[in-house]
């Protein structure tokens, strides 16, 4: 989101987007050629509902997913991923088969809602039978699928928190249901962290192979700031953006070179 702002301010034109998760939520919004400003509307107003809190009897996930669909849909329509103005795809787990799926094709907001449904938090997309989440779980940060594209450099945004998961307690089991109700949230990480944590983590193991393949990495320093921090939202854009046209400058830096040392670098025709 900021990122495209910053290129878009230096004239920097952008080819592909891709994403996964909350990365590929952000890298919709660009494939659209929502403006800045809009952008920000989209994803404050999205942020204000919380996405995730229709909350339910966990017979299959916390939430009932509802709202997030809902958000999806009045954010993409019917657009379709193979007519956005810039080409587009993100990344899922496919449950079923035990494989990552990159969606290329189909209605946006159901690409979406698959690469979003964090498991345990909100219900798998189910599409023929088949049951899609969060690809975070294998690849969380696809820069390695976008440079076998050979479309030219890649950027990646890898967005870095010191934000940890940690208890103040040793007990957990042994606390009451009325000290968790009282203490808990202080002391003690929610289910929903928890189960955020679990899921990306087998990603962490692909995301340095990752970073490798990024010709340019940008990396926003949002300190304590999580996934979940909403009320942090514009902190966090500007820290991004601030990120974001640091890269600018070594970008342009590089296109001035005689020879630029992307790997993927073509000559404009």
């Amino acid at each position: 989101m900021v990122s495209g702002k910053a290129f878009s301010e230096a004239g920097i034109p952008i080819d592909l987007v891709a994403g996964t998760s909350m990365g590929a939520l952000v890298a919709a919004s660009v494939a659209l050629d929502h403006p800045p400003g809009q952008m920000m509307e989209i994803f404050l107003h999205a942020f204000r509902r919380n996405p995730v809190a229709d909350y339910t009897i966990p017979i299959i996930a916390l939430a009932r997913g509802r709202r997030m669909r809902q958000i999806l849909i009045e954010a993409c329509g019917e657009a379709l991923i193979e007519n956005t103005w810039k080409n587009f795809f993100c990344v899922s787990v496919n449950l079923s088969s035990g494989e990552a799926m990159t969606h290329k094709e189909g209605l946006l907001w159901r690409a979406l809602r698959a690469s979003v449904a964090i498991p345990g938090v909100v219900p798998p997309m189910v599409a023929g039978g088949e049951l899609f989440v969060d690809g975070g779980i294998m690849n969380n940060f696809p820069t390695q699928l976008m440079s076998s594209l050979l479309r030219g450099p890649v950027v990646g945004v890898e967005v870095a928190t010191d934000y940890k998961l940690e208890a103040q307690v040793d007990d957990i089991e042994q606390k009451s249901l009325l000290w968790l109700l009282r203490r808990g949230r202080k002391e003690t990480p929610n289910i929903v962290r928890i189960l955020m944590r679990s899921v990306t983590i087998n990603g962490d193991l692909e995301r340095a192979a990752n970073r490798v393949a990024a010709d340019v990495l940008i990396q926003p320093q949002l300190g304590s700031i999580d996934f979940l921090s909403f009320r942090e939202f514009d902190r966090a854009v500007e820290l991004g953006y601030q990120a974001a046209a640091g890269a600018v400058e070594q970008i342009k830096t590089e296109l001035a070179a005689e020879t630029p040392k992307w790997a993927n670098f073509r000559e404009p025709e």
